[in-house]
């Protein structure tokens, strides 16, 4: 996870060990998204099925990209 955030920040991220907040942690690229707590179940739901929609070969192809 170094590579996104830069090897400095990380660093202090490591070794602080502070908590973030969720904002914080999208702004660094820690998290792709961030959604109130009253909608995660919600959200984690249409993600998934979006995610159950694609072509199974297709997703597993993607994986090994990133």
């Amino acid at each position: 996870m170094v590579h996104p955030m830069g090897r400095k920040f990380t660093f202090e991220l490591l070794s602080l060990c502070d908590n973030m907040l969720p904002w914080r942690a999208y702004e660094v690229a820690l998290v792709n998204r961030v959604v109130p707590d009253d909608r995660l179940p919600d959200g984690a739901m249409a993600l998934a099925e979006c995610l159950a929609g694609w072509n199974e070969w297709q997703l597993r192809q993607t994986k090994p990209v990133f």
